[in-house]
């Protein structure tokens, strides 16, 4: 018995998919353990993170370490949302995220089920799109302007500025595909042993 054809293409990107999020995480356990050589180089601000901490008054005190360490892990989970997301843009034929590519990406994975109240997914024409936010300043201003003029009609929103799309030109795509190329991890460079300089006790 054969597979049919439209299975065995989703089994392939499924595949692909697969494969692309293992290799994403084979590099960032590559970069933890090797956490000296980048503890100088966070992506998100550390003094931002603090005040955060902060403002849970139960929080005394915060060494560097903890800092660092969510800095690290708002910065795998920022790359990992992004990773899923521009696969379902690849899957549309498409070369803009847009926000409903972030809403699936969160549906689909349990992982990220306390997300689904923070980005609702509303299903229209057998579809999934993400339930637009209510605006309604805007509808009281057109409201107004309808009592005065009855002739008025609301301008409609351009639909790219509701899906607050990322343009992605070719040259940028050229340029991601080159720089991941060039930072991949190659397996023969992992060490052999955890260099992660924090030991944490074995659970229970």
């Amino acid at each position: 018995m054969s597979i049919p054809p439209y299975m065995l293409a989703q089994y392939c990107q499924e595949e692909q998919k697969n494969q692309a999020l293992q290799m994403f995480w084979q590099q960032q356990l590559y970069e933890i353990q090797n956490a000296e050589a980048i503890r100088g180089q966070n992506q998100l601000p550390l003094a931002r993170i603090k005040r955060v901490m902060k403002s849970d008054s139960d929080v005394k005190m915060i060494s560097a370490e903890t800092l660092i360490l969510l800095s690290k892990a708002c910065e795998m989970f920022i790359q990992e949302m992004s990773l899923r997301a521009w696969m379902r843009t690849e899957e549309n034929k498409r070369r803009v995220i847009q926000r409903h590519d972030v809403a699936e990406s969160i549906h689909e994975n349990k992982l990220y089920d306390f997300l689904t109240d923070v980005i609702p997914l509303q299903y229209q024409g057998g579809h999934p799109s993400l339930v637009p936010p209510p605006q309604p300043q805007l509808q009281e201003e057109h409201f107004g302007q309808a009592v005065e003029n009855p002739n008025y009609a609301a301008p409609i929103v351009n639909e790219s500025l509701m899906n607050m799309g990322i343009n992605v030109t070719d040259q940028q795509a050229e340029s991601s595909h080159q720089y991941t190329e060039a930072f991949t991890m190659d397996p023969s460079i992992v060490p052999s042993h955890p260099q992660f300089p924090y030991n944490f006790p074995a659970p229970n």
